[in-house]
C-alpha cells in the first residue's frame, strides 16, 4: 500500500484530536465522581489486570513513573487504591483496587459508557471492530519499534 507523508500526518492529526476530545468529554462526565481521565484509566486497568506495580501501570498506560506516582497518590488519598507489599520484591509495591474503589468505579462507568454509546452511533459495529483491529496492529508495530 502506498502512503504519502500527508497520510501519516492525517493519521497523527486524527488520533491526536480524537484522544484530546475524548479525554476532555470524559473528564466532564467523570467530574461528579471526582476522577480524572488518568485516574479512571488506572482504575479500569487494575480492574482488568489485577494488582500491578506502579512501574507496570506506567508502562501499560504509556506514561512516566512520576506521573503514575501522582495518579496513585491521588487515588490512595481518595481510598480508591492501596499500596501493598510486592510478593517478590521488597522495594516495590503493588497497587490494589479497594472495595471503595470498585464501588466508585462502578458508579462512574455508566457515565463514561454514555459518552462511548453516543460515539458508537457514528460508526457501525463492523467499523468499530475494524478500527480496533487496525489500532491494535499499529500499537503492536509501535511497541516493536520502541524496544
Amino acid at each position: 500500500m502506498i502512503h504519502t507523508d500527508n497520510t501519516f500526518e492525517r493519521l497523527y492529526e486524527l488520533t491526536s484530536v480524537v484522544h484530546a476530545k475524548v479525554k476532555r468529554l470524559l473528564e466532564t462526565k467523570l467530574r461528579p465522581y471526582n476522577l480524572t481521565f488518568g485516574q479512571y484509566g488506572t482504575l479500569i486497568i487494575l480492574t482488568h489486570t489485577g494488582n500491578l506495580s506502579q512501574k507496570q501501570l506506567a508502562d501499560y498506560l504509556e506514561t512516566d513513573t512520576t506521573n503514575m506516582m501522582v495518579i496513585c497518590d491521588a487515588l490512595e488519598r481518595k481510598k480508591l487504591i492501596r499500596r501493598i507489599a510486592h510478593p517478590t520484591d521488597r522495594r516495590a509495591k503493588h497497587i490494589e483496587l479497594t472495595d471503595y474503589g470498585k464501588q466508585n468505579l462502578g458508579q462512574a462507568m455508566p457515565a463514561a459508557k454514555s459518552l462511548l454509546d453516543r460515539m458508537d452511533d457514528a460508526i457501525t459495529g463492523k467499523e468499530t471492530c475494524d478500527t480496533i483491529k487496525i489500532l491494535e496492529k499499529l500499537l503492536e508495530r509501535l511497541k516493536a519499534l520502541d524496544s
